[in-house]
């Protein structure tokens, strides 16, 4: 949590999109958990909130900003390339 503490703007940081988190409301979509940057290797946890956490699930950091740059590009007008991201940690059910 150290290296999530914002001095300037007194606030920890969500780690992925550099904002305020919310430590109060349970409810908000901002409300801070942690994250593992590849899902389910232990002891590589940092700060997000439940947004981010929720849209990452099974996908490493990497391919989590992958997906989000192909996204973009998508809302630009071009086609989504399925090919972009590996889902090397995607594991449902």
């Amino acid at each position: 949590m150290k290296a999530a503490w914002c001095k300037e703007k007194n606030g920890f940081l969500d780690h992925y999109l550099g904002i305020v988190v919310d430590e109060e409301n349970l409810d908000s979509p901002y409300y801070v958990v942690f994250d593992h940057r590849i899902p389910r290797k232990k002891g590589d946890l940092v700060l997000t909130c439940m947004l981010v956490n929720a849209m990452k699930g099974d996908m490493s950091e990497d391919e989590f900003y992958l997906m989000m740059n192909e996204l973009a590009r998508h809302r630009e007008g071009k086609v989504f390339d399925r090919e972009v991201i590996k889902f090397e940690y995607w594991k449902r059910w």
